[in-house]
């Protein structure tokens, strides 16, 4: 009997041991799911076809946007980036987690940093009624009226994604609007730390947990910016939940998204200045400590200093007198011979 009960409690215990691995599994793929929100986009291409498909070690990133199936195809490389396995229920569930977060943050949490990037006062009783936020902030998130008097959302005449927005898009200064690095922070590091970068002294005491964190970020992406752009029209829009097309506005924040990235992606493949520029800015403001920025940041100065000054200490040919170089207890029992 000692010895079934014996064997009962090894059994129990292996049953433990295996259920706290599942779950030490299922909440890494969580992560990489939300990961994946906060750092690539909001949605997958295509749900039911990305975990299917079979990742192509062959595949070219730069032909991402000429058809669907690559767009499928360079989301399942980023997953792979971030996930050596592909269980799909927990990373969708990671997905919609993030997008939850993100939105329930950008609506109850921080309103006051859209007061940094906006002309208008925004408060937290605006963010309450879809009606107040379409009447008071339609026409900062793209709604324009034709000269028929017919409206519209564009995706690139967006006041919110300009920084000093003079009506039309604006290659210099879109996604430049320093409302969207605060949305972005509030995403990745909390409302605190969101809301201190609008302060006058724009820092906060370091938190002991975030996405940050947890994720290891290091740097921009074009993802995160496309992502960040599209969150912030959203939590200004009439739209109740952040979705693909919002339900109210008609605004296909999917589409925009894949704009913004593309966008974001070619400048970066064609080296363009101005978009180099948005990289370098995101990653000053957000990671200034960073070795790992996509664009060639302020240039480390430190290893050429040391290379120097190892260089001065072997042109330092001086060496010690003959005197000195006696081995003092040498000296002390020649004293004593004597």
């Amino acid at each position: 009997m000692k010895r079934a009960r014996t064997q009962r409690h090894e059994s129990e215990s292996d049953t433990e041991s295996d259920s706290d691995e599942d779950s030490n599994d299922e909440n890494a793929v969580v992560h990489a799911g939300r990961h994946f929100v906060i750092m690539y986009g909001p949605w997958l291409q295509d749900k039911r076809k990305t975990f299917d498909l079979v990742a192509d070690d062959s595949f070219n990133e730069k032909t991402r946007f000429e058809k669907e199936q690559n767009k499928v195809q360079a989301q399942l490389h980023e997953i792979l980036n971030i996930l050596p396995t592909r269980p799909r229920q927990f990373f969708l569930s990671g997905m919609s987690s993030q997008r939850s977060n993100t939105s329930s943050r950008l609506r109850r949490q921080v309103t006051a940093i859209f007061n940094a990037g906006l002309p208008v006062e925004v408060t937290a009783v605006d963010m309450l009624s879809s009606t107040t936020r379409r009447d008071k902030f339609q026409d900062y998130i793209g709604w324009i009226v034709n000269d028929e008097g017919q409206g519209s959302y564009s995706n690139l005449d967006v006041a919110i994604l300009h920084k000093d927005y003079d009506g039309k898009f604006d290659y210099k200064t879109i996604f430049l609007n320093p409302l969207l690095m605060h949305v972005f922070a509030a995403i990745i590091r909390g409302p605190v730390s969101a809301t201190a970068m609008i302060g006058p002294e724009k820092t906060a005491a370091p938190p002991t947990d975030n996405m940050e964190l947890r994720l290891g970020l290091k740097n921009t992406t074009p993802g995160a910016i496309a992502a960040t752009a599209v969150s912030a029209r959203w939590a200004l829009s009439a739209d109740e939940k952040f979705q693909s097309r919002g339900a109210i506005t008609g605004i296909n924040y999917k589409a925009a998204f894949e704009e913004y990235l593309h966008y974001l992606m070619t400048g970066l493949w064609n080296k363009k200045a101005s978009v180099m520029n948005i990289f370098r800015v995101w990653d000053t403001t957000l990671f200034p400590n960073t070795g790992s920025s996509l664009v060639h940041m302020q240039e480390d100065r430190s290893h050429d200093e040391f290379r120097s000054a190892l260089e001065a200490l072997d042109a330092d040919e001086q060496e010690l007198s003959g005197e000195e170089d006696n081995d003092p207890e040498d000296e002390a029992n020649h004293g004593e011979d004597l």
